[in-house]
């Protein structure tokens, strides 16, 4: 897998279909999900390299897989992309 701005807006794209918003905050904790007046939210540490955030997005996109239903929403591309991310495992 490729570390890039393009993988990491992928990721995103994913995430927002599923009704979750991404932040980016600075900060001392661990990456993860969680709801904010109701809105689901992910957050990943903002001083993280891509490589870093994509690998914090993968683990929270297999946690919360199989709470969202969005499937029906994605492009061939984007659904092909999101199988190779449930598969990925990190370097």
């Amino acid at each position: 897998m490729r570390y890039t701005k393009e993988t990491l807006n992928k990721l995103e794209n994913i995430f927002e279909l599923g009704g979750y918003k991404v932040r980016y905050e600075k900060g001392n904790f661990r990456s993860g999900a969680c709801l904010v007046k109701g809105t689901p939210i992910i957050i990943v540490n903002k001083m993280f390299t891509n490589e870093g955030k994509i690998n914090s997005l993968i683990e929270i996109l297999k946690e919360v897989n199989e709470n969202i239903e969005f499937k029906n929403f994605m492009t061939d591309e984007l659904e092909s992309d999101y199988k190779k991310f449930l598969k990925h495992e990190p370097e």
